[in-house]
């Protein structure tokens, strides 16, 4: 007979920590560009459509793909952009420039064309920041094609 006891514990850790999205957009860019992010309380979020980009802080960098998703730990500035270390705006200018409707922004010329969303994730649990200082500053997840978290990213893009 299998063990629920993992699951309860997780299941336990995530009620406790009352997770609340907050700002999700969908942009879409296109010729080279770059966005800089304040560090947020909680967890930001960023979900790459399509396009190839960079995402680094004061001490590390990723490469990003079509279909990866990427966490970064509150309180880090962050910067997403089609080249290492470029010059970025800031993202509040960014916003109120291109934006089309409530939630969605799209700026820019050329071929080259980036789609991503981004958002964060509020806790206001009583674990929250022990289960955000276990995490590492940047995390970088690659859903293999067909996996749930894949299915949903791709699901997500067609809804926005």
């Amino acid at each position: 007979m299998r063990s629920s006891l993992g699951v309860d514990v997780l299941t336990d850790m995530l009620e406790r920590s009352r997770a609340h999205g907050a700002a999700f957009s969908h942009s879409v860019v296109r010729g080279p560009f770059g966005l800089a992010f304040p560090g947020v309380p909680g967890l930001a979020v960023h979900a790459i459509v399509d396009g190839e980009l960079h995402l680094w802080t004061e001490d590390r960098e990723e490469r990003l793909l079509g279909g990866d998703l990427v966490l970064v730990r509150g309180g880090l500035d962050h910067w997403l952009a089609t080249e290492p270390h470029r010059e970025c705006v800031p993202l509040a200018d960014f916003l109120a420039a291109a934006r089309i409707s409530d939630r969605r922004f799209a700026a820019g010329e050329g071929e080259e064309r980036s789609e991503f969303f981004c958002g964060a994730y509020r806790f206001a649990g009583d674990i929250c920041a022990e289960l955000l200082q276990l995490l590492p500053d940047v995390i970088r997840l690659r859903p293999a094609a067909g996996s749930a978290l894949r299915a949903t990213l791709d699901l997500l893009a067609r809804e926005m």
